[in-house]
């Protein structure tokens, strides 16, 4: 109803069967189908274990059944490996079929701490006929330096984007990777363009944000209206004012 109310749905593991834990950092999107997912990260209680999860619901999110939610990356060693910052994306999958939808996820990867690599996972995620199963496909993207925040968006004709910031270089840059083809041909992505440098730094504090601070948190989209702009790139991200 256009957001007037609002219902409160718990993903726990009644629902997901992960066990006692942590899940955090969690991404919302809708597909062309009506669709609802969710991405989230997961880690268990004792430390052993850390997973990254999409769930899926096909009554306008009042139900996630066991069947529609994937692990599509299980770390056992999360002492050197871990995952943060979950984004999600749907849009066109360049298939056969007609009304096909896919659903993607981006993330970053740390070793040992240290932001190593930005990773986007797909599926065929449902046509017009109904709900297909949840199979999930994983690249990396060519990230270089230290990549944070791997948003991904999809455009009108299956295009695959990701942007990220660099915080491995001097200033940190943000940058945005693309592939033509998206989940049907493989997610291969290109080298990253830089849309511009920022001099915000990683968690730099203001007043508003005292503990953990702020970053450029870049975030993407693409015009896939009938418009003038159809198939336009927009990137938004916080920037360092004068003063």
């Amino acid at each position: 109803d256009s957001g007037t109310t609002w219902t409160g749905v718990r993903i726990d593991d009644v629902i997901d069967s992960l066990g006692d834990g942590r899940r955090f950092d969690p991404s919302v999107a809708y597909d062309a189908n009506g669709n609802v997912y969710v991405a989230y990260g997961f880690v268990n209680a004792a430390g052993t274990r850390r997973a990254v999860v999409v769930a899926r619901s096909l009554d306008d999110g009042a139900t996630f059944l066991a069947t529609d939610i994937k692990v599509i990356d299980n770390q056992v060693n999360p002492s050197t490996v871990t995952q943060e910052q979950f984004y999600l994306a749907t849009g066109i999958d360049n298939s056969v079929l007609p009304a096909r939808e896919s659903v993607y996820v981006g993330w970053t990867e740390l070793t040992a701490g240290v932001p190593t690599r930005v990773r986007v996972a797909g599926s065929p995620s449902s046509d017009s006929t109904g709900a297909l199963p949840l199979v999930f496909s994983t690249a990396d993207v060519s990230a270089t330096g230290r990549p944070r925040m791997g948003d991904v968006t999809v455009g009108p004709n299956g295009e695959l984007y990701a942007t990220w910031t660099d915080y491995g270089s001097t200033p940190e840059r943000v940058v945005v990777a693309s592939d033509p083809n998206g989940l049907q041909g493989g997610m291969i992505f290109g080298a990253a363009a830089q849309v511009t440098v920022s001099h915000l730094g990683y968690r730099r504090i203001i007043p508003a944000q005292a503990q953990r601070g702020i970053s450029a948190g870049p975030n993407i989209d693409v015009d896939r209206s009938g418009g003038p702009f159809r198939g336009r790139m927009y990137v938004t991200y916080s920037e360092l004012g004068d003063g």
